[in-house]
């Protein structure tokens, strides 16, 4: 009766770390997944911010593209209306000189 007596708080023992390992791994796994929770939790808002960021960057770049686009129109502009000038005066000077050489012939 002994032995059996033994074997079964052997066998209540075994069952007992048993179940402690397995509450250990629980507990082991709670706390991994709590972890990595707080990683993604991270991992997004880090993705907001840079979305954010990356929003801001490409609205600013926007901007100076659009003011540097003007800027180049009316430099094209102003050139454009400076050929028409210059045009003018060598159409000027074409008659001048077509006029003079008409009275000296």
């Amino acid at each position: 009766m002994t032995q059996e007596l033994l074997a079964m708080w052997a066998q209540v023992g075994i069952s007992g770390l048993g179940l402690s390992a397995i509450f250990w791994g629980l507990v082991q796994m709670q706390q991994a997944g709590r972890r990595r929770d707080r990683e993604i939790d991270v991992l997004a808002e880090t993705m907001r911010e840079s979305t954010r960021v990356l929003g801001e960057s490409l609205e600013r770049q926007g901007q100076l593209l659009g003011q540097t686009l003007g800027q180049v129109g009316q430099a094209l502009e102003r050139q454009s209306q400076a050929l028409d000038r210059q045009g003018q005066a060598l159409e000027q000077q074409s008659q001048v000189l077509a006029e003079l050489l008409r009275r000296s012939a």
